[in-house]
């Protein structure tokens, strides 16, 4: 934490009411967007420690609980991860990433029907999230609910851009869900729209080597 932050922090324990002027409020967007930086980088021993810093001056910050909370089971800690995402969505009950992270967290938890809920949640509020409907396809396969997990593939298939990149990035996230119909079928749309895309081609020669098919790529 730099400087400033520091002083903010400690302008507003003093106060003591945790109300936030127009500068207090520039200086969390500041904190935030750092800790969001070095989230995206892959930083996540820093990003925690910066969530952690907002959280300290604003314990129910939702999108820091969020983010904390999900960040925390790739540190390996998913018991502590969990009360932060269940905080989180209790206070941005309409906030659809929150509902997924959260069910992505319950997921790696085990907490297979508790992920679905959450899951089905996050879309109630955005029906148009094709990462949700593909975390829901990726837990039903695991509460042997093959029929219904390949109706969210479709609905994936469908929220997706027609845009072949974004369908070989969904076909990667179906293969390694084990999913490898729906990464067929993905990469055979990507593929429909421009038939010479390289990553896609790739894609799809290696999902045939995987499977010891001998057609060429």
């Amino acid at each position: 934490m730099n400087r400033q932050s520091r002083r903010f922090m400690k302008s507003v324990r003093k106060r003591g009411n945790g109300q936030l002027d127009a500068r207090g409020k520039d200086t969390l967007d500041i904190m935030m967007s750092a800790a969001v930086a070095h989230h995206e980088a892959g930083d996540m021993v820093v990003a925690l420690a910066e969530y952690n810093d907002i959280l300290e001056l604003y314990p129910d910050h939702p999108d820091a609980l969020s983010n904390s909370g999900f960040i925390m089971p790739h540190l390996g800690d998913i018991e502590s991860a969990l009360p932060c995402l269940r905080r989180a969505a209790e206070l941005a009950p309409g906030d659809a990433s929150i509902r997924n992270n959260l069910g992505m967290v319950l997921k790696s938890a085990g907490l297979f029907n508790e992920a679905a809920t959450e899951l089905r949640r996050a879309l109630a509020i955005n029906p148009a999230l094709t990462l949700v409907y593909i975390n829901l396809g990726t837990v039903l396969h695991k509460l042997h609910k093959p029929d219904e997990a390949a109706e969210m593939n479709r609905k994936a298939l469908s929220t997706a851009r027609d845009d072949p990149t974004t369908l070989t990035n969904l076909a990667a996230t179906f293969q390694g869900s084990g999913q490898r119909e729906a990464a067929e079928e993905s990469l055979a749309k990507a593929l429909a729209i421009n038939p010479n895309h390289a990553e896609a081609l790739s894609s799809r020669g290696f999902l045939y080597c995987f499977k010891g098919d001998s057609r060429p790529p």
